[in-house]
C-alpha cells in the first residue's frame, strides 16, 4: 500500500475543516467577508459591504477627506449610527452611563482604534468616525478594504483602520465586557 505524504494529508485536513487560504494577506472570501459587531449590545450583528448597503441606505453618506495631501470621497456610514443600531445596553438608572462605553475597532492584522462613546455622540465629543465602504467610487482596494474606518478630522490618520475585522462596544462599569 502506498503511503500519503503529511504534508498532503494536512493541506486536507486545513481545508476540510474550513481553513480559508490566505496569499499576501489577500483573503479568496472577501466579497463575502463579514464584521462582527459584538459586546456590550443587545443586537450583535454580522456585516458585509451588501449588506450594510441594504440596511442603512438612508443612512449613507459621500463624505470628502484629504489623506497625506491626496483628496477624495468614500460613500460612508457613521460608526455611531452602526453601534446604536446594535443598542448598546445602557442602563437608564446610571448617570451619563453611556460615557462609560468605549467602541473598539480592530482590523484583520490586530491594529486597533478606540472612541469613547462619549466622543462619538452629538451632545458630547460630536466626532465624526466612519466605516468608508469604497474610495472614489470604486470598491477599496484589497490592502485596504473591504471596509476601512476613518477619521477625517484627525490631525494624522493614526485611528484609520484597513481592514476592518470586528467593532466590539465595551462597557467600562462591568467587568464581564472584554474585548475579543
Amino acid at each position: 500500500m502506498k503511503r500519503v505524504h503529511p504534508v498532503v494529508v494536512s493541506i486536507v485536513v486545513l481545508l476540510v475543516s474550513g481553513f480559508t487560504i490566505s496569499v499576501r494577506g489577500a483573503r479568496f472570501d472577501d466579497e463575502k467577508k463579514s464584521i462582527r459587531l459584538t459586546g456590550a449590545v443587545e443586537k450583535p450583528v454580522d456585516l458585509t459591504v451588501e449588506s450594510v448597503n441594504k440596511d442603512f441606505e438612508k443612512d449613507i453618506k459621500t463624505i470628502a477627506y484629504t489623506l497625506k495631501g491626496v483628496k477624495g470621497e468614500s460613500r460612508c456610514l457613521s460608526l455611531l449610527t452602526l453601534v446604536q443600531s446594535a443598542k448598546p445596553l445602557i442602563d437608564a438608572k446610571i448617570k451619563n452611563h453611556q460615557l462609560a462605553f468605549i467602541v473598539v475597532v480592530r482590523a484583520e492584522d490586530g491594529y486597533t482604534a478606540a472612541f469613547s462613546l462619549g466622543e462619538l455622540l452629538p451632545a458630547y465629543g460630536k466626532r465624526d468616525v466612519w466605516l468608508a465602504l469604497d474610495s472614489d467610487g470604486k470598491p477599496l482596494p484589497d490592502k485596504i478594504g473591504p471596509i476601512e474606518l476613518i477619521v477625517p478630522d484627525d490631525q494624522k490618520p493614526s485611528r484609520w483602520v484597513h481592514r476592518v475585522s470586528s467593532i466590539t462596544v465595551v462597557d467600562t462599569m462591568h467587568a464581564n465586557s472584554a474585548v475579543k
